[in-house]
């Protein structure tokens, strides 16, 4: 038995696609079906948007303000370090039209 699962997030309800998301669900749990594991090995990996979503979030969470006084980010004494590869970029603007602000 397995499950798929997937969602949409607009800035306005209108843009949203019930169909489409319907279908990408659809698409993820038949893409899972028949997997098989895999040997432990070092390889490239190429990260779901949503799995990149996931990591970005646990960043997140590591930047706030309450886990730095708290002294609960991976990040504390990191100030000017670098902490990805150079080909990560992240921009923040708040500024971007119909962006989340």
């Amino acid at each position: 038995m397995s499950e798929g699962w997937e969602f949409d997030v607009q800035p306005f309800f209108s843009q949203l696609d019930p169909r489409n998301i319907g279908e990408r669900a659809a698409q993820r749990v038949l893409a899972i079906l028949g997997g098989k594991p895999v040997k432990t090995q070092k390889c490239p990996v190429v990260f779901d948007a949503q799995v990149a979503g996931e990591l970005l979030a646990y960043l997140g969470a590591a930047m706030t303000a309450e886990a730095m006084q708290k002294g609960r980010s991976f990040l504390q004494g990191k100030l000017g370090q670098d902490i990805a590869s150079d080909k990560v970029t992240l921009i923040d603007n708040g500024r971007m039209p119909r962006g989340w602000g």
